[in-house]
Formats: structure tokens, C-alpha cells, sequence
């Protein structure tokens, strides 16, 4: 990228988080790319809910979602739209954002030809992560993701949600549907959950600690995500709590 493309995205980028925080754009559910937000917030958090539902008896099951080249897939016009609809300088960003292009280079041969970019946030830039956190922003205020005994973690494109309950029926039926609507919204703004990559957590107290209704149906629990008429099956690791 040449300096002056790099100046300018500078001073855009110093507009863009002002603009999130003042309007509460990002969630507060996103960890990553926030000031004063890792991982370590994330996990901490984690912790907290399990723990909280343990001590109360109750199981909860997880869903890692993954998606499929993210930064790449992300629609640009969607983005705009997404960035005229939050009242961003989005003039601004989109001229930053259309009519790239790029070559390609091997050993020491240079293709001849340029390639327009149609789609997809270039990585590696100041911008990217911070664009694709508000691309993504909207996921984690619909389906009442945190109530209910429902709640989500996003870290960048990578997304937990997790359900507590006492009966792993219930349990598997209200996380399959979860991940299939969240499945739908990602596909109508062309991202791809990898479904094969996608893994499902059950976590549960020791099996004497169970009553006969909670201690039938979690053997074999496990999601289904629908995609292209497709359905991919996500077994459940399960994770025995030991307390004391």
C-alpha cells in the first residue's frame, strides 16, 4: 500500500472508534480489536456463566462458530450500508474501500495484469479488523443472544454462544436452533459458517450429581447446521465439571 494510502487510512482510523464508542456500535460482547478487551476478558467470562449455572445445577452447551474466510467474504456494499445506517463518515471510508486492485507476483515474475477487488477487507491494514467489527456488530443484538440462560462471545470472526439448562433435550433443540438462525443471517450477508470446523461443548456435573431426567439423552448430544440442503453434524465433547 503506497504511504499516502496509509496516511490517509491513519487518519480515517482515528475518526472510526470515536464514532463506535459515543454510539455503542460495537457490543460489548466483542472482544477483540476494543481498547482495554482480550481474551483473557473473554475467557474470564466464560468462567463466570458456567460457574454460575454449575452451582445451580444446570448443564450448559457451547458452540464455537467459525467462519470461512471472513475478512474476505465480507460485502462491501453491505458494509456501506451498514455504515451510511450507524451515521459513519461513510463517503469517507468508502473511498478508502473501492476501486482497489492487486497483481500478482512469483519468485520474480510480475503478472502484467491487474485484478479488480470486489469483495473482502484487505488484512493487514489499520482498518480492517475495526470494519469488520462493526460488518459484524448487528449479530450480536438480534436473537436475543444474552438473556434467557442464552449468551455470546465474539472475539474478531470467531463466535461462542453458549445455553444453560437442566435437560439436555431442551438443551441441544434451543442451541441447534440458535446456530441455524445465526447460520441464515451470516449466509443473507454472504458469510459462511465453516461447519466442519464448528465444535460443540457440553459441560455437566458428575453423573451422581444428576437426577434421572438430566442424566438420560446427553451420551449422544449433539447440532445439526443446515447449509445448501446439507446437514453437518457437531458431536459433543463432554466436559465433567469436578466440584467439590
Amino acid at each position: 500500500m503506497p504511504n499516502i494510502s496509509k496516511a490517509f487510512e491513519a487518519l480515517v482510523n482515528s475518526s472510526i472508534p470515536e464514532h463506535c464508542i459515543k454510539n455503542k456500535i460495537i457490543p460489548n460482547d466483542q472482544y477483540s480489536f476494543k481498547f482495554k478487551h482480550s481474551t483473557v476478558h473473554a475467557i474470564n467470562r466464560f468462567l463466570r456463566d458456567t460457574t454460575k449455572h454449575l452451582n445451580n445445577h444446570e448443564m450448559v452447551a457451547a458452540s464455537l462458530i467459525n467462519l470461512e474466510k471472513a475478512f474476505d467474504s465480507v460485502w462491501l456494499k453491505g458494509l456501506f450500508y451498514k455504515l451510511i445506517k450507524k451515521e459513519f463518515p461513510s463517503r469517507l471510508i468508502w473511498t478508502m474501500l473501492q476501486n482497489r486492485r492487486f497483481f500478482v507476483v512469483s519468485n520474480t515474475t510480475q503478472s502484467t495484469k491487474l485484478f479488480n477487488i470486489q469483495e473482502g477487507l484487505q488484512q493487514g491494514t489499520v482498518n480492517s479488523p475495526l470494519l469488520f467489527n462493526i460488518y459484524n456488530s448487528d449479530i450480536l443484538n438480534l436473537l436475543e443472544l444474552n438473556c434467557n440462560n442464552t449468551y455470546s462471545i465474539a472475539f474478531a470472526d470467531d463466535l461462542l454462544v453458549y445455553f444453560a439448562g437442566k435437560y439436555p433435550i431442551k438443551i441441544q433443540n434451543t442451541l441447534e436452533t440458535l446456530v441455524n438462525k445465526i447460520n441464515n443471517y451470516y449466509t443473507k450477508w454472504n458469510l459462511k459458517i465453516n461447519a466442519q470446523k464448528c465444535e460443540t461443548i457440553l459441560i455437566r456435573l458428575p453423573i451422581d450429581r444428576l437426577n434421572i431426567r438430566e442424566k438420560s439423552n446427553w451420551r449422544n448430544f449433539e447440532i445439526k447446521i443446515q447449509q445448501n440442503n446439507e446437514s453437518y453434524e457437531a458431536l459433543a465433547e463432554i466436559l465433567v465439571a469436578i466440584r467439590k
